[in-house]
């Protein structure tokens, strides 16, 4: 099941600029150089450029999986983190949370 998280248009903003800071926007965006630093060498993806073990960590959080899906790997998680709405799902959820400042950490600064 996905969901979609209503804001105002203030609180809109730090979504699409984290999004664009983050991807251009751009759902295919993909940042190799994150992958340097990680033992399996898996880049960031996707519009809010998640790591695949974060994605998956916060998609189980809010509910984001299908239901009767089941992800483990990087291969089965792969295109949720293309998705855009799969990606954006797992963020607002982190977003409204308040997980900004800690998990997009460069973005949000030039936000705020």
């Amino acid at each position: 099941m996905v969901f979609l998280l209503w804001f105002s248009t203030a609180s809109a903003n730090i979504y699409s600029s984290i999004m664009w800071c983050e991807s251009g926007d751009n759902p295919l965006a993909v940042n190799w150089k994150d992958a340097e630093g990680r033992d399996d060498k898996r880049p960031s993806i996707g519009l809010y450029q998640f790591y695949w073990k974060t994605w998956l960590k916060y998609a189980k959080i809010y509910s984001v999986i299908p239901f009767g899906v089941t992800l483990n790997t990087w291969r089965q998680v792969e295109p949720y983190l293309y998705n855009p709405v799969y990606n954006a799902a797992v963020a607002h959820g982190m977003i409204a949370d308040g997980l900004t400042p800690f998990h997009w950490k460069i973005c949000y600064e030039k936000y705020s």
